[in-house]
């Protein structure tokens, strides 16, 4: 019996883990259903920046990062970037034009906020609730009027895990534990 609820919590435990790799999902729209990976991590926001040149927000970016980490900037997409609600209250998703970027930053009205891009590197997820009230999204009336995009060097983000590998990986542990507790009573 006290086996069998070892193996319990274990599995619970295994299945909590797993759930930690979901990633949102858009929610209407062209992209209906679509899997964005998780919220991009929030470094910072301002808005004391003297204007939106790539110089500019490059250098503000690497007052930002850890010593040793080096924002380069690759890409400025200056159209008025469309985002999307998720299946999650405050969490938007957009997509990003640059494949492989480690760094982005939004800016919306005065205000320019940096985040460290991870898990779906081809959407940029934020939650409004790291942005200051002044940036005004989500809002039908405010758009994020452009995206700055930035390769890093020692920056990168590490990968979510998938869902799934690690329910494999936690149920090969449970089994493992099984086989072992059985064998020590024989």
């Amino acid at each position: 019996m006290k086996s069998l609820r070892i193996t319990l919590m274990v599995s619970v435990l295994c299945l909590g883990m797993a759930t930690m790799g979901w990633s949102y999902t858009i929610v209407g729209g062209s992209y209906d259903g679509t899997n964005v990976g998780n919220v991009d991590t929030f470094l910072a926001s301002t808005d004391s920046l003297s204007n939106s040149n790539p110089t500019t927000e490059e250098d503000w970016a690497n007052t930002i990062l850890n010593p040793g980490d080096t924002a380069t900037f690759v890409f400025k997409d200056e159209e008025d970037i469309p985002y999307y609600g998720t299946d999650t209250t405050g969490v938007y998703a957009f997509n990003i034009v640059t494949l492989g970027i480690d760094y982005f930053l939004i800016k919306n009205a005065t205000y320019w906020a940096l985040f460290g891009n991870k898990a779906e590197n081809d959407w940029g997820v934020f939650d409004t609730s790291f942005l200051p009230n002044g940036m005004n999204l989500p809002s039908s009336d405010y758009t994020i009027s452009h995206v700055t995009q930035f390769t890093g060097e020692n920056g990168t983000p590490d990968p979510i895990p998938e869902p799934a590998t690690v329910l494999l990986l936690g149920l090969g542990l449970v089994g493992l534990a099984t086989f072992g507790r059985k064998k020590l009573m024989n």
